[in-house]
């Protein structure tokens, strides 16, 4: 998909349970395709993959079991990227093995503070400049864990964080 942006900033789900992690990254890259409305060009400079995926199966059995198909690899056809890992329940713990961005140590983002930042604002009309600020105000060290953890938290509650990252996004 080509992007009106020069830049794409792919965010990678990396949370410490692996079914936060498939869970928001389907629900978030439904809701911005959604939000874009099947446009060629986004709107939306943001693509999302999953950082923790393994390699067999693609995808984990609990989520394949509820329906939810999602990539691994966020969609980036612009020059410039900038890419996070992003968590729900880990906090800085994250799940990145498999996380394959140009730059290395990733920095993580939680969830519960972008969509803090982002609803105080309007991206749609900031610059480049003001974008990339606000993710790296927002972005900490990560520390990788070596056990995935299973929180067993509510798809509900799972939903309604990335339905408002998205509209927050949008806006």
């Amino acid at each position: 998909m080509m992007m009106s942006h020069t830049y794409t900033i792919a965010l990678w789900t990396a949370d410490a349970d692996r079914y936060v992690s498939f869970s928001a990254a389907h629900l978030l890259h439904e809701g911005l395709q959604a939000a874009n409305r099947g446009r060629i060009i986004d709107l939306i400079p943001v693509s999302i993959g999953v950082a923790n995926a393994r390699r067999r199966p693609i995808l984990s059995r609990e989520v394949s079991a509820r329906g939810l198909v999602f990539s691994r690899e966020p969609h980036v056809t612009t020059p410039e990227r900038y890419d996070y890992l992003l968590t729900f329940t880990s906090g800085d713990n994250v799940d990145s093995l498999r996380f394959r961005g140009p730059s290395r140590p990733a920095q993580v983002i939680h969830g519960a503070a972008l969509l803090d930042a982002l609803e105080l604002v309007s991206p749609t009309s900031m610059s480049k400049e003001e974008v990339l600020g606000l993710f790296s105000s927002v972005a900490r060290p990560s520390r990788p864990i070596s056990q995935p953890s299973e929180t067993h938290i509510e798809l509900g509650d799972i939903a309604d964080v990335c339905q408002r990252l998205v509209m927050a996004l949008a806006s």
